[in-house]
């Protein structure tokens, strides 16, 4: 493999936040990553195609109050996200950037699932997200994210009866990392 393949396989694996340094890059590496955020296209979805009750929940999210709303301009012409199944239960659940709410943590995602009662929404989730298999067959949902220079929190969760578990929660911070007792 010629250096410059290299470096690009390297950037695209490492988040544009990362410092750069060996332990850093090792602390975000996601293995056997299926999806993510950073590097897959969101689909634009034109939000009156939804159905109603996930335009419903979506709405609050994505309005911005500072545009007028009596011309009708305070709601985006499409909405960034991701169709994609969470719970390996063959049914492709909503993974919404919310595209006003940025900033040194990452991007801002409302996750939407369709229950027996309809669709709900699941979590909100700020940072990289990434989805690799585990032994179950029950994807891995890795969140990465900055808190500032040299300070990044890692969290693990896996989807079980239409809410989001906590695995696992790590934190980076300046070359040390401590993973918290969930348990």
């Amino acid at each position: 493999m010629n250096w410059r393949l290299t470096a690009i396989i390297i950037l695209c694996a490492t988040p544009v936040w990362a410092d750069g340094s060996p332990e850093c890059d090792a602390f975000l590496a996601v293995t056997n990553s299926l999806f993510c955020t950073a590097t897959t296209e969101a689909t634009s979805y034109n939000p009156t195609d939804w159905p109603s009750q996930v335009w419903s929940i979506v709405r609050p999210y994505v309005e911005n109050p500072e545009i007028d709303p009596a011309t009708g301009g305070n709601l985006p012409d499409y909405i960034n996200g991701f169709h994609v199944d969470l719970n390996a239960d063959g049914t492709n659940e909503f993974v919404i950037e919310v595209q006003r709410f940025w900033g040194t943590a990452g991007r801002f995602y409302v996750l939407l699932a369709d229950s027996e009662v309809g669709w709900k929404e699941v979590a909100t989730l700020q940072g990289v997200i990434h989805l690799s298999m585990a032994q179950d067959k029950t994807p891995i949902i890795t969140v990465t994210s900055r808190g500032g220079p040299e300070d990044y929190l890692r969290k693990e969760y896996t989807m079980r009866a239409g809410h989001l578990e906590l695995l696992r929660s790590k934190s980076f911070l300046h070359g040390v990392i401590t993973e918290d007792n969930l348990k």
